[in-house]
């Protein structure tokens, strides 16, 4: 999709541009439910979401990091390194086995 989505935020109603494709993500969607109890389906002007600025600012984060996790699973490789098969550990590696130093403590 191309373009934005102006949206209100808030009791002070501070205005946001979000990509249209976010409107279906699933944290989203949830802020879009809230609003529909709070004002219904009928609103004039722009679209209003009665969570505080604070709120929708930590879901935009989200949903930006979900954008970045699928990215980097569905690429082939991270810096030369295949992707950690662990999601969401934002690392390009894991430790398979325990490293030297720590065996060495163990004895």
């Amino acid at each position: 999709m191309v373009g934005w989505v102006s949206v209100r935020v808030g009791s002070e109603k501070e205005k946001f541009l979000i990509r249209p494709e976010w409107m279906n993500h699933r944290l989203f969607r949830r802020l879009l439910d809230e609003a529909e109890e709070e004002y219904g389906y009928m609103t004039k002007g722009s679209l209003e979401l009665p969570c505080s600025v604070e709120v929708f600012n930590l879901v935009l984060w989200e949903m930006d990091q979900d954008e970045a996790d699928s990215a980097a699973a569905t690429s082939p490789a991270l810096c030369g390194f295949a992707v950690s098969p662990l999601r969401g550990t934002r690392s390009g590696y894991r430790l398979l086995s325990p490293s030297p130093l720590v065996a060495a403590c163990r004895l």
